[in-house]
């Protein structure tokens, strides 16, 4: 076995795992649109994020986990999407926001059309 650097490990392992064409970039990459597609990634081309902005009684319940569910105004919801709770201070945002990637969803009857209740492990 011969001593490598590890510059030189690193460029092989560069060259190993990452094949660049002239139109490659990560999002092709996610989408699948690239040579070697991955079957899972078929729905990663949607929009997956939806922003909530939240008073910062309802932002603290959900940064403490409190909650773990909240009702969404998004009737295409999916299981994996993500979840961005913004703080308001009034009307004004704080910069403060917590991120949450959706476990399940709930579409019911009693629910107000195109609402959701959706819900998240906490880790």
């Amino acid at each position: 076995m011969e001593d490598k650097t590890k510059r030189s490990l690193i460029e092989e392992l560069s060259n190993t795992f990452h094949k660049s064409t002239a139109q490659d970039s990560r999002y092709e990459e996610r989408t699948g649109s690239l040579a070697g597609k991955d079957p899972s990634l078929d729905e990663v081309s949607r929009e997956s994020r939806t922003e909530i902005p939240v008073d910062k009684d309802v932002y603290s319940k959900i940064m403490h986990n409190d909650w773990r569910a909240y009702i969404v105004r998004n009737p295409d919801l999916k299981v994996n999407d993500t979840l961005v709770f913004r703080e308001l201070n009034g009307l004004t945002q704080t910069g403060q926001f917590q991120i949450k990637t959706v476990s399940y969803v709930i579409r019911e009857p009693g629910l107000k059309d195109g609402y959701v209740v959706a819900g998240w492990k906490v880790i």
